[in-house]
């Protein structure tokens, strides 16, 4: 590149106007340019860095002998050399700019030419990124970025990583607002991935922003599921993808507020709904857009219970008895008060039935019976005053009865969770077994207690409950047996065999019924593998097992334990082992190897030209050749499942297999059920014949495995 220093034709106007001024009335000469003078139609590119190198063609006529080409901002001349001159066209490097903004270019040959619109080219800065808003988006694409920096002007590209079709490029969606901003559209990458955002001008690329194509909110569960009308839920949103979270929809509304808690975790406060039913909670966030619908999203605005009656309406204020109360979306109640008092027991009948156990008063009074479910509390209305009537000491006391209980056995330690059903049971203030209080119960309704049993002796005993006054009586269906834990008194492994054995064992099962009982074994103490037993005649105290142990492997150690459950306890075995047979040995092959020695090519010695016959061997075995070494191929006859008589069996080789000194040929033979034996020959030259050689002989795995020769 060569810029030059000399002085533009119009730089000595201002100090010779004077002498041109005389030249041209003394001589009267032409027009300032000669005739044939130099005219510039275009100059491409038309853009270019201040610091100027950019090859640029220049287009017009009469260039020929063009010696100087000049950049012209106002009365600022910078000359450049140019270069690959025709009398229509020459390139030039642009020399350093002197400001930005367009500047003229002239060419000097036969004079220089004239400024026009068609000459200019313009310098400018390379682009800068500041900020872009948003810096993420969805990897679908299709939302406005606002980039912030400086030499928008000119820009022709926005690259969302390389500057390629499909990634926003030569002006897709582009609308520059001003040199220091612009406005692009993102494209869909289909790929979550951070890219470099890039923009292009004429003059060069900017530095990189980085912009995040981030997935969509996925929204995978909300719970509670269900609320009240009114609102004011708090509900936790599971998910993923919710980092940037800008909003979380209840259907429709937006939620009364939320927290983020965690990419995977939202907390939310449903707004108020006014009517009934599901709607669709999603999440909406900065780079992924919204979280789409789906079924386990789904949020339950509930209807407020009302109650429209209650039966009877009035009694004893020491309580006692139980309440029906009538009303509408009942179901799911969680709460029955009698003014302030919460009943201690409730049950929800159904959406229109309630059924709860009548709390006690201080003294005589008429208090509103209120019931809550998820969707709020019942208003209160003259349908549902019950009156306490008398002191707190009276009462109502019904006889409760036990139904059924379970499990109907346990361990003499106590521990055991048991179910009462029955009735009445929602004034139950005492649970025995036997003569022995309960360790702890808990009165789930009005027909259900769940009781945990106390220590006992062996022994069957009755559960009684008693209400005030009234205890059950009791029935068959009432009697709680205890039993010692089960106990293994012998456990062993017969009938091994190859690939299967049988377990025996003898149990004491404390006189109640086992209720599991499995086989662990394996090949290690962690076992790995589980049997079960098969169906059991308990109880009768001492109790037989036997278990077949499937799918073993020959010749290995296997260890074992016994697990057997009870309603008393679970008790083990300690570890045993047992070793399994191997499999029985097939005889060492005996094949005829038919071979022709003959001369070649790279150290052949000879042929080998089939099998012709196969002693000690036996029907339904298989024959597989090998070749070890020496060989262009690997595999080189199988013959299966044969049949007698064997030593009349012959196979050709077509084409018969190359032999030198480093062949190997391995011989094997194998059966299911049986272990394998190989063999392998060498083979030798002896004068015109070739002598085939034993090297090494063993034995197969039923997978082809060289293993120990044993049985």
């Amino acid at each position: 590149m060569a810029y030059g220093s000399i002085s533009h034709p119009r730089a000595c106007r201002a100090a010779a106007v004077f002498a041109l001024v005389l030249a041209m009335l003394l001589l009267a000469a032409p027009a300032s340019r000669a005739d044939g003078a130099p005219s510039v139609s275009g100059v491409i590119p038309e853009y270019g860095p201040l610091t100027g190198g950019t090859e640029v063609t220049v287009s017009g006529s009469n260039f020929m002998g063009a010696s100087t080409v000049w950049f012209v901002l106002g009365e600022q001349y910078v000359a450049a050399t140019p270069f690959n001159v025709t009398d229509g066209s020459l390139d030039v490097y642009s020399p350093p700019g002197l400001a930005a903004g367009p500047v003229d270019v002239e060419v000097t040959a036969n004079g220089t030419s004239a400024p026009n619109p068609d000459d200019q080219f313009t310098y400018d800065t390379i682009p800068t990124v500041t900020t872009m808003t948003p810096s993420a988006g969805p990897i679908g694409g299709g939302n406005p970025v606002t980039i912030t920096g400086t030499g928008f002007g000119i820009a022709s590209c926005v690259s969302f990583g390389p500057p390629v079709a499909d990634r926003v490029c030569l002006g897709t969606g582009l609308t520059i607002e001003s040199d220091n901003q612009l406005v692009v559209t993102a494209p869909d990458v289909g790929t979550v991935e951070t890219v470099d955002v890039t923009v292009i001008t004429g003059v060069g690329t900017s530095s990189a922003g980085e912009y995040t194509f981030a997935p969509p909110p996925s929204v995978t569960s909300v719970g509670p599921n269900v609320g009240p009308e009114g609102g004011g839920t708090t509900v936790t949103i599971s998910g993923s993808g919710f980092t940037g979270v800008t909003g979380v929809m209840f259907g429709s509304t937006p939620a009364a507020s939320y927290a983020f808690n965690s990419d995977s975790s939202i907390t939310a406060t449903s707004p108020a709904d006014a009517d009934a039913g599901p709607v669709h909670v999603t999440v909406t966030t900065l780079g992924g857009g919204s979280s789409a619908a789906v079924s386990a999203d789904q949020f339950t605005y509930l209807s407020p219970p009302a109650v429209t009656g209650i039966s009877p309406s009035a009694g004893p204020a020491g309580g006692g008895g139980t309440i029906t109360i009538t009303g509408t979306n009942l179901a799911g109640a969680t709460a029955v008060d009698f003014g302030s008092t919460a009943s201690p027991v409730i049950t929800a009948d159904s959406s229109d039935s309630v059924t709860a156990v009548i709390p006690g008063a201080a003294s005589a009074s008429t208090v509103p019976v209120t019931v809550t479910t998820l969707g709020g509390t019942s208003p209160t209305s003259p349908g549902d005053d019950y009156t306490y009537v008398g002191s707190a000491s009276s009462k109502t006391t019904v006889r409760p009865a036990v139904t059924s209980i379970g499990p109907v056995a346990g361990s003499v330690n106590g521990g055991t969770r048991v179910t009462i059903d029955g009735t009445n049971l929602g004034s139950v203030s005492a649970v025995d077994f036997g003569t022995v209080a309960a360790a702890s119960f808990a009165v789930e309704s009005d027909s259900q207690i769940v009781a945990v049993a106390p220590a006992h002796v062996a022994d069957a005993v009755t559960v009684w409950v008693t209400a005030g006054s009234e205890q059950s009586l009791a029935g068959a269906k009432t009697t709680f047996t205890y039993a010692p834990m089960p106990t293994v008194l012998t456990v062993h492994v017969a009938g091994i065999r190859t690939v299967r054995s049988v377990l025996k064992a003898t149990i004491n099962d404390g006189g109640i019924p086992v209720t599991g009982c499995v086989v662990q074994y394996g090949r290690t103490k962690r076992y790995g593998v589980t049997a079960s037993c098969p169906p059991l005649t308990s109880p009768g105290s001492i109790v037989s097992i036997t278990a077949s142990l499937a799918r073993l492997a020959p010749a290995t150690v296997y260890h074992y334990r016994l697990e057997v459950t009870t309603a008393a306890g679970t008790v083990v075995s300690e570890d045993k082992w047992f070793t399994t047979l191997q499999l029985p040995l097939l005889k060492a092959p005996s094949v005829g190897l038919v071979v022709q020695r003959s001369l070649g090519t790279r150290g052949t010695i000879g042929q080998l030209l089939g099998i012709d016959g196969i002693e000690r061997g036996v029907a339904g075995e298989s024959i597989v050749l090998r070749c070890l070494a020496g060989c262009s191929q690997e595999n080189v006859l199988t013959l299966k499942h044969l049949e007698p008589p064997l030593n009349r069996i012959k196979a050709t080789l077509a084409p018969a297999l190359p032999l030198s000194i480093a062949t190997r040929i391995e011989v094997g033979v194998s059966k299911a059920g049986h272990l394998g034996r190989f063999a392998v020959y060498a083979f030798v030259p002896a004068g015109s014949t070739l002598a085939v050689q034993l090297v090494k002989t063993g034995c197969l795995s039923t997978r082809g495995r060289t293993v120990s020769c044993r049985g």
